[in-house]
């Protein structure tokens, strides 16, 4: 298992929201999904 302390995950997050100029989870979701990033949830 892959451990990371909760400081280390937020440091790691905040740079990836400077890099991608959005603001919060929800923002970087809106990115992801605007910019075709993901993939659909299987349903069934």
């Amino acid at each position: 298992m892959l451990y990371m302390s909760e400081h280390t995950l937020r440091n790691r997050l905040s740079k990836i929201y400077g890099k991608l100029d959005v603001a919060n989870r929800l923002d970087l979701f809106a990115y992801a999904s605007q910019h075709g990033l993901g993939r659909p949830a299987r349903t069934g």
